[in-house]
C-alpha cells in the first residue's frame, strides 16, 4: 500500500514539476514573461524553431527580445549608393552589400529615440579595420558625445554601446562596403506579465493585467473617477529608455473613446518611490499610441493617470497595452539581467556573451560643430585580466 502511495506522490509531483515549467503556446521563461517574436514558432526555450529560424522584422537579439529600431514605423535609410537597403534588415546575415561603392548608411526617425547599443554584422572581421558611427539630434548644434564603446569580436558582428546624455535622430555609419546587418536596440519590454494594478476595475473583469499581457485585443479599464491611475511594478529596476501606450480608441459600439487617454499624465519612480521622470501629454487630438522617451533612467515602477473630463464625464483609463521598454543596468547582462560583466569592462558588456573591447575617440570640427567619432580596434588586456 505504501508503495501504491509512494508512487502516485511520484506522478502528481512530476505533473507539478511540469506544470511550472509549462508556457501558452508562444511564450517562454521563468514567469512565462517573454513572448515569442519569431518569423516562425519558438520551443519551449525561446529559441526561434524551423529550417530558418529568423526573428520576426521589429526584432533581435537574445530569444528575439530586443525591439529593432532599424525598422520600426517612422524609420528612413539611405545611402550614398543607389541599391535599396532591404538586406540590411531582412534577418539574413548572409545577404550583405554588394556594391564597392557604399560608403555610409543614414539611420533617420521621425522622433528621437534614447539610443544605447546596437549591432553591425559584417562579412568577415579579418579584413576589418574600422567602423565610423556619428550621432545627431537633427538640426541641434549640441556637441555630440559618446562616452564608451564595447564590442564582440567571437563573430562577424559588432556590438557598440554608448552612454549619450541627448537623444538621437539620426546615425550615420561609416565605412560601410562591408555591411551585412545593422541592429539599433531599442530594448526589452519588461512590462510584460508583471504586476500591475489600477484604481478600480470596470465591471470587476476588466483588470489592469490586460495591460501587460502582451494582448492588443485585450485592455484594462478603470471606474470614472477624479483621477484613474494604472501603475506597472519590474521585479528589479532596470534602465528605462521608453514607453509606450495603446490606446484603446473604440468601445463595443464602435463609438470613438480614443480621448479618454487625452492629457494623461505618467510617472517613473525608483526603488526608493522617488520620481525620477514626469510627462503630461499636450497632444490635441488622441493617438492610437503613445511614445514617451526617457532619458536612461533607473526605474522599477511606472504610473499612468487619467485627467480628462469629457462633458458630465469624470475621468476614465483604459489601455490595451503599457509597455516599459528598457536594458539592463550597467555592468550586467543576459535576458534576465542577472550576470555581471567581466572587471575589464569599463562600462557594460555585450548582451548575449558579457564581452566588451576598448575603443579610442578623435575629435573632429566640422563647419563649426563637433564630432566625436570612433574607431574600433583589437581589445587591449593586462595579463591579469
Amino acid at each position: 500500500m505504501s508503495c501504491i502511495k509512494v508512487f502516485i506522490f511520484a506522478v502528481f509531483w512530476e505533473l507539478f514539476l511540469h506544470s511550472l515549467d509549462a508556457c501558452d503556446k508562444g511564450w517562454f521563461g521563468e514567469r512565462c514573461q517573454f513572448k515569442c517574436h519569431c518569423q516562425s514558432d519558438c520551443d519551449k526555450e525561446g529559441q526561434c524553431a524551423g529550417d530558418e529560424p529568423r526573428c520576426d522584422s521589429w526584432w533581435f537579439g537574445t530569444k528575439c527580445q530586443f525591439q529593432d529600431l532599424a525598422t520600426v514605423n517612422g524609420t528612413t535609410i539611405t545611402t550614398n549608393a543607389r541599391q535599396n537597403t532591404h538586406w540590411l534588415t531582412d534577418r539574413d546575415a548572409q545577404t550583405c552589400n554588394n556594391d564597392p561603392n557604399l560608403e555610409s548608411v543614414l539611420f533617420v526617425w521621425n522622433m528621437e529615440y534614447w539610443f544605447t547599443w546596437m549591432r553591425i554584422g559584417m562579412k568577415s572581421l579579418a579584413q576589418f579595420q574600422s567602423v565610423d558611427v556619428q550621432f545627431n539630434q537633427n538640426t541641434s548644434s549640441k556637441v555630440l558625445n559618446c562616452t564608451k564603446f564595447t564590442l564582440n569580436r567571437s563573430s562577424p558582428t559588432l556590438e557598440i554601446h554608448c552612454s549619450l546624455d541627448f537623444p538621437v535622430r539620426q546615425i550615420n555609419i561609416k565605412a560601410a562596403a562591408d555591411l551585412c546587418d545593422i541592429y539599433i536596440s531599442g530594448g526589452v519590454d519588461f512590462a510584460l506579465k508583471q504586476m500591475a494594478d489600477q484604481s478600480s476595475n470596470y465591471g470587476g473583469t476588466e483588470i489592469a493585467s490586460l495591460a501587460v499581457d502582451g494582448n492588443l485585443n485585450t485592455w484594462s479599464h478603470t471606474e470614472h473617477e477624479d483621477r484613474p491611475y494604472l501603475f506597472v511594478t519590474l521585479p528589479k529596476p532596470r534602465l528605462v529608455t521608453r514607453i509606450v501606450l495603446y490606446n484603446r480608441m473604440y468601445d463595443g459600439y464602435n463609438i470613438l473613446i480614443g480621448h479618454r487617454l487625452r492629457n494623461f499624465e505618467l510617472k517613473a519612480l525608483d526603488e526608493n518611490g522617488d520620481s525620477q521622470f514626469r510627462y503630461k501629454d499636450k497632444n490635441s487630438e488622441p493617438l492610437h499610441n503613445y511614445t514617451v522617451v526617457i532619458a536612461g533612467k533607473k526605474i522599477i515602477k511606472i504610473i499612468v493617470y487619467a485627467t480628462y473630463s469629457y462633458f458630465y464625464e469624470k475621468p476614465v483609463l483604459a489601455l490595451r497595452e503599457l509597455q516599459i521598454f528598457g536594458e539592463c543596468l550597467p555592468g550586467t547582462w543576459g535576458l534576465y539581467c542577472n550576470k555581471s560583466c567581466p572587471s575589464y569592462c569599463q562600462v557594460t558588456c555585450t548582451q548575449e556573451e558579457g564581452s566588451c573591447d576598448l575603443v579610442h575617440e578623435v575629435i573632429s570640427y566640422v563647419e563649426g560643430r563637433t564630432f566625436r567619432t570612433y574607431h574600433i580596434s583589437a581589445p587591449v588586456k593586462t595579463e591579469s585580466q
